[in-house]
């Protein structure tokens, strides 16, 4: 019965060796073809300009309402613009790296850009001649042929649906105007006929999640003297699911045409003009506000999420080994 008990034991240890064994040679699967493109990579931002962004000879003039008739409808009605507050939910999902192999970050940023085409005599927040629109994120990286080819394309636009909260409330929102991804840098698991482990749970069609972090500082100097560097006057999120990477997915199509509908969520104050001096036709110094120094930071998060049976293998190896150990130990003793 000893020798019997021990031979069990023994022979439990050494199948618990080989399942872990093969897990991991099994499941150190092969990427999907679109995914682990971290060859000849490169990210770039490229600003977008126009100072033509507010259509002043477009809108309708405001009238601010006398104190005493604030409170009449009438009066109220008087001012065009956002009335209704908008009261937004604040809770940002990000994706959930929860094995480092399957998620992948990288960010880039532009600075010293200005934010308006002139200087202004009148205030750090004289809208007149914004020319921010927008901007551009592009990571691009080598196929499997070896070509350079276009990753991840996002285009960012400056929302032009109320211009009156830009020059009423210094602020902005930003939307999604194109968006285009083609590999992920992130590893994803392929199905493959001799990896058993690859069948569990792994998906015809590989997807992807991408969250985008938009942060816009700005460096300024105030009238009083204050001086002021990298001060954060905007962030904005984008959170993206199950993106298709195959574009013979089922779901490739609709994806595409509806992800414009995806909200930004977060906003930007206007880039504060920072005092200075300029000389006028008379050769003289005047005061004034210049053109707005600001800086933009993309930071971009992949994610693909594995398998459950890969999960629980790979984080429990270590400690099944040694559970099997002390079995093995415990069992010895008894013999003995």
């Amino acid at each position: 019965m000893k020798k019997s008990s021990q031979y069990r034991v023994i022979a439990g240890f050494r199948l618990t060796l080989q399942a872990v064994g093969l897990a991991i040679l099994f499941s150190g699967c092969t990427a999907n073809k679109y995914s682990s493109k971290i060859d000849g990579e490169s990210v770039t931002i490229k600003i977008k300009e126009d100072a033509n962004l507010i259509k002043y000879a477009t809108l309708q003039p405001q009238n601010t309402p006398e104190l005493a008739s604030a409170s009449k409808s009438r009066g109220m009605m008087d001012i065009v613009g956002q009335v209704a507050s908008a009261a937004v939910n604040g809770v940002i999902s990000l994706v959930d790296k929860e094995k480092k192999k399957y998620s992948a970050s990288y960010q880039n940023s532009i600075g010293q850009c200005y934010f308006y085409d002139q200087v202004s005599e009148s205030s750090a927040f004289d809208p007149t001649g914004m020319q921010f629109t927008g901007f551009t994120f592009l990571r691009r990286a080598k196929d499997n042929t070896g070509k350079t080819d276009t990753a991840v394309y996002a285009k960012f636009k400056v929302d032009e649906n109320n211009a009156y909260e830009i020059i009423n409330n210094s602020s902005f929102k930003l939307k999604l105007d194109e968006l285009k991804i083609n590999y992920a840098k992130a590893k994803i698991m392929a199905k493959r006929l001799y990896q058993p482990l690859s069948w569990f749970k792994t998906s015809k069609y590989p997807t992807l999640n991408m969250d985008f972090e938009i942060n816009i500082t700005s460096s300024y100097v105030t009238r009083e003297g204050g001086i002021y560097n990298d001060v954060p006057v905007g962030k904005f999120y984008l959170t993206l699911r199950k993106i298709p990477l195959d574009k013979m997915d089922p779901a490739y199509d609709k994806f595409y045409a509806n992800v414009k509908k995806d909200t930004i969520r977060g906003r930007s104050f206007l880039v504060p003009r920072s005092f200075g001096y300029y000389y006028d036709s008379k050769r003289q110094i005047k005061p004034c506000y210049g053109q707005g120094m600001y800086n933009i930071v993309v930071k971009v998060n992949e994610s693909s999420r594995p398998n459950f049976v890969q999960t629980m293998l790979f984080d429990n190896s270590t400690e099944i080994i040694k559970q099997a150990g002390a079995t093995f130990n415990k069992g010895s003793a008894k013999t003995k």
